[in-house]
């Protein structure tokens, strides 16, 4: 490339990869002719992985059901379930709810961990934490899925860039009535039912 312009950093501007040349190199094995067919068979392929480290164990169901009591409608439940994950597991990555340097020397990632590891240890990476929201909403009875969210910070999604790359924040959904409500519980300043700025109006797979 000749002439590229120097990079001006400007406050509330798009993503720097919006603006400045890049490149994505990557293999695959998966056939990238047909966009809509790409990421609905992405979106199957996500969701089985998403479902190998749900685990509705006894202990979740016990929990779930002393954290949703005396909820009267989905949305509190969902509520008083994003609350208790946001409040009493912790984050590996935030300093501010109590994680030390020895917490984050402790804490291994193994084969097989599942929301039963999470919820008993009380500690977890931001998608342990929204994976164990998904596995609290449904055993308190509601339709819930793990979720692959775009951001903003990185670059927009598009169609035509077929890989899960661009796709790489972990968030939870569940439906009320036709309406699916997306969650961030893994971060401790968000309040129920909403996620990171960057992740606003981003494009995401349930």
């Amino acid at each position: 490339m000749n002439n590229v312009p120097a990079w001006p950093d400007e406050p509330d501007s798009p993503p720097e990869r919006e603006l400045r040349p890049w490149v994505l190199i990557f293999y695959t094995d998966q056939d990238l002719s047909n966009p809509k067919k790409f990421w609905t068979k992405a979106a199957r392929d996500m969701g089985d992985s998403f479902k190998k480290e749900l685990k509705i164990s006894s202990d979740i169901k016990r929990i779930t059901g002393e954290v949703v009591k005396g909820a009267s409608t989905d949305d509190e439940k969902l509520k008083k379930i994003a609350n208790y994950c946001r409040t009493n597991i912790r984050n590996i990555r935030y300093d501010a709810n109590g994680v030390t340097a020895e917490d984050r020397s402790k804490f291994k990632v193994k084969d097989g961990l599942n929301t039963g590891d999470t919820i008993n240890s009380k500690i977890g990476r931001p998608s342990d934490i929204n994976k164990l929201f998904v596995a609290m909403a449904a055993a308190a009875g509601l339709e819930a899925h793990g979720v692959r969210a775009a951001s903003s910070d990185m670059v927009y999604f598009r169609s035509d860039l077929m890989d899960g790359y661009l796709l790489r924040t972990t968030l939870a959904a569940a439906k009320v009535g036709k309406e699916w409500k997306f969650f961030d519980v893994s971060n401790p300043y968000l309040p129920s039912g909403m996620v990171d700025a960057d992740q606003e109006g981003m494009v995401a797979i349930v």
